[in-house]
């Protein structure tokens, strides 16, 4: 990073070699003490005569002791109040004395820049019962999303919010409902669970049966990963209600007619991996034709090709059929003879720790010293991927950053919000200002906090909610994607994309959450925030007992 501000994640130039503040930097120093410093640095510049500002300091300590023997106590020199005796005021008016000038100021708090003040924790300890509040109004954020898609778009894949009608993007099979599913369960949203589950039982398998082409990776992670979650979290595999944390009162779906739905997908989807003439899978499926092909250009991505297993295995292990996890299996015995190009902030997090806090890892001594260096490096990267929220004009990151790095002389447009540390360092060129309340920042910060068990975490997100709530919900219903988010007020896109309900909102409910609910050393979460639950060999789970 160039510029005054300082490189990111954060600036350390005023914490000593012990890692802690000089509290000394940010004392206020008196106007006499100033003044016999200012004149005993440039002595030889105030000379009178030949009496020196030396021969000056020596007469002033003499008159000080003279003053001393002139009003001593009966127990010493130094009158009772300087010795912390305790004295009787009563109907007495002290005149001021010696200590009254040569006071010291009391001893200030550091005063730490804006982005460091989340280092102590104890400025951020909210009570449980505040985050109990704000947890409560991202599920009324949920419930307010779903109002707006379920009066305008029920049974489209997407609502358009300021239009206010539907549309179908995602292959027709209503998206947002299947992905809103386990959301809806996880915060006890009944009415919604309700709606949602009526709308999958009543007429998703028709639509399987009926609708075209859909993309292998997103109808996998979002609808075939919905349901699953939906499934295992309404009991279907007899766990749902065990590990999760879920309280037993909270409505849940047909786990019998979710599974029945996700065998008849699945096995349409399979046919992508079955048809290809490679380990990878073709990218597209037509549904109703039960056929695969590839891509116009003929690629794959790597990312989504091997982002599926989670999802088939599972369905394996439900179903008793193998076929599921033995197709999606052979992409990743394939990835082990690949170069291997991603880090992000939360992964490395759940490497680091496997899951557990990371005060319980190292007490058992679980941590590598690469384990501490990831874990390190996850949060540099989670600080820097906030600041590009904090950067901009709305508080809300925009699709695409670029960073200012020292020599290298391309430029462009900051993100608008001035008094921002790092405005010059982060770049937001014109095509790229739009936010489509994507998950990914809110995520990394939801497992970092579980980890770290930093409250920073909850302080960051419930900013990019707050941010949320002012510039992207909709009067009318739902919430909104926005076209520009350096500029005020921005101007909104007409769409809200399924995964701010799937993705979004659950993991910020979660970040919030005081009772650990689906806790991360038993459960992983899909690439659409489906979670499903960890699945153990044999051998793992008698270790364990």
């Amino acid at each position: 990073m160039s510029g005054g501000s300082g490189p990111l994640p954060y600036s350390m130039r005023d914490v000593g070699a012990g890692g802690a503040y000089n509290n000394a930097k940010f004392r206020h120093r008196s106007r006499l003490k100033i003044v016999l410093q200012s004149l005993a640095t440039n002595s030889s510049k105030y000379r009178c005569g030949k009496f020196t500002v030396g021969k000056f300091l020596s007469l002033l300590m003499v008159s000080g002791l003279l003053y001393l023997f002139l009003h001593k106590s009966p127990e010493g020199l130094v009158p009772d109040e300087l010795l912390g005796k305790e004295v009787n005021n009563n109907n007495v008016r002290r005149a001021p004395n010696i200590r009254t000038f040569w006071r010291k100021p009391p001893r200030l708090p550091p005063r730490l820049p804006p982005n460091e003040i989340y280092k102590n924790n104890s400025l951020l300890q909210q009570s449980p019962s505040e985050w109990t509040s704000r947890q409560k109004k991202v599920k009324e954020a949920f419930e307010y999303a779903w109002s707006g898609y379920r009066n305008y778009a029920m049974g489209y894949d997407e609502l358009m919010p300021l239009s206010h009608r539907g549309t179908d993007g995602l292959g027709g099979l209503g998206a947002t409902i299947v992905d809103s599913l386990d959301t809806a369960i996880i915060m006890g949203a009944d009415d919604v669970v309700s709606e949602a589950s009526r709308w999958i039982e009543e007429n998703l398998m028709k639509r399987i049966s009926e609708k075209g082409q859909v993309n292998l990776f997103e109808t996998t992670i979002r609808v075939l990963g919905g349901l699953l979650s939906a499934y295992h979290l309404s009991g279907g595999d007899h766990a749902g209600s065990v590990d999760s944390g879920i309280p037993a009162s909270y409505k849940m779906a047909n786990p019998e007619r979710l599974l029945e739905v996700s065998k008849d997908l699945a096995d349409r989807l399979l046919l992508a991996f079955t048809s290809s003439p490679t380990a990878i899978p073709l990218s597209d499926v037509i549904l109703r034709d039960r056929t695969a092909h590839a891509a116009p250009d003929g690629l794959s991505s790597t990312s989504e090709a091997s982002t599926l297993q989670l999802e088939f295995s599972y369905l394996s292990r439900v179903s008793g059929d193998p076929k599921y996890d033995r197709e999606a299996m052979k992409v990743l015995e394939h990835m082990r003879t690949l170069p291997k190009v991603c880090f992000l902030p939360g992964t490395l997090a759940l490497g680091a720790t496997k899951g557990i806090t990371k005060k319980k890892a190292l007490e058992n001594n679980l941590l590598t010293d690469e384990d501490i260096e990831n874990l390190q490096l996850a949060e540099d990267l989670a600080k820097t991927c906030v600041e590009m929220y904090f950067v901009t004009s709305t508080g809300l990151a925009p699709e695409i950053a670029y960073f200012h790095i020292e020599g290298n002389q391309e430029g462009g447009p900051d993100g608008g919000y001035k008094s921002n540390k790092y405005v010059n360092d982060i770049i937001i060129k014109p095509l790229d200002r739009h936010n489509l309340l994507r998950p990914e920042t809110v995520e990394s910060l939801f497992v970092l906090h579980r980890i770290t068990e930093d409250p920073k975490y909850r302080e960051w997100g419930w900013q990019i909610f707050q941010a949320f709530e002012k510039h992207t919900k909709v009067d009318s219903g739902g919430y909104s994607s926005l076209d520009d988010v350096t500029s005020l007020p921005p101007h909104r896109r007409d769409k809200m994309e399924t995964f701010f309900l799937g993705e979004t909102l659950k993991y910020l409910y979660l970040l919030f959450d005081e009772s650990n609910t689906l806790p991360l050393d038993k459960y992983v979460f899909n690439t659409e925030a489906h979670p499903l639950p960890v699945m153990r060999s044999v051998e793992q789970a008698s270790h364990s007992v």
